[in-house]
């Protein structure tokens, strides 16, 4: 099972340049390479609740801080000094650097890898549900692969009056997905939405996505046209030109 990560992030107010400690440093000589520095302290620290260690152990000192932050030695000296005496910046008794409004102004999330994906997956479709423009069709074109990709004919043939239109399948009862399924359904694809996210799977969602827009574009060019299994053929072209 994939483990789960969490994400922090770093909420500045608007009127954060405003501040009056903010415009008197920005205001210094070297005060934009001190505001710089100060930024990269509050991100070192987000996910230590404001404490800024090496480790356990050993404190940073101003070379260390010089080095993760990639800022001149001698304006790290400096504009510690000046955070500690303008009360932004505490050094505790084991050296131990407190950034005093971190806690404040952090947030963070957890990253559950099925629902993140599901959701890059949605927002994605939704954005191409959005872009195409094909019309619905009357008759077929009827698209043989193997699975090996051994061989593959295309012929056209008449809709029959007894052929079904696919399924359209409920995506769990979910509003979004349901509504994205139908838009696929007006404009030809068939793929169901277990088949998309296989698909995504096997070729990465950006790969997928080429081979998608390039079944819109057969079916926009071909108006006529109905593909047997577009599962199939999309994992067929992707196979052709190695990206499968």
């Amino acid at each position: 099972m994939a483990e789960n990560k969490k994400y922090y992030w770093l909420k500045l107010k608007r009127g954060f340049f405003k501040r009056h400690d903010m415009e008197i440093i920005e205001a210094m000589p070297n005060g934009k390479d001190y505001v710089l520095f100060y930024l990269k302290l509050l991100l070192e620290s987000i996910d230590h609740e404001g404490a800024l260690r090496f480790n356990e152990t050993i404190p940073y000192d101003n070379n260390m801080l010089s080095v993760i932050t990639n800022t001149n030695v001698d304006i790290v000296k400096s504009a510690l000094d000046l955070f500690v005496g303008l009360g932004m910046v505490d050094i505790l008794d084991d050296a131990t650097i407190y950034m005093r409004e971190v806690e404040g102004m952090i947030g963070s999330t957890v990253d559950n890898d099925n629902a993140n994906r599901q959701r890059r997956f949605r927002e994605k479709q939704k954005t191409l549900a959005l872009s195409d423009d094909v019309t619905k069709s009357n008759a077929s074109v009827t698209v043989c692969v193997t699975k090996n990709n051994e061989s593959k004919s295309i012929e056209k043939e008449k809709e029959s009056e007894t052929e079904t239109e696919p399924e359209i399948v409920s995506a769990d009862d979910d509003p979004v997905e349901s509504a994205m399924i139908a838009h696929w359904r007006q404009h030809g694809i068939t793929l169901t939405l277990e088949q998309a996210k296989d698909l995504e799977a096997q070729l990465s969602p950006r790969v997928f996505n080429r081979y998608f827009n390039r079944m819109q574009d057969f079916l926009k060019k071909n108006p006529t046209a109905r593909i047997r299994s577009q599962y199939d053929t999309i994992l067929s072209w992707a196979r052709e030109d190695g990206a499968a």
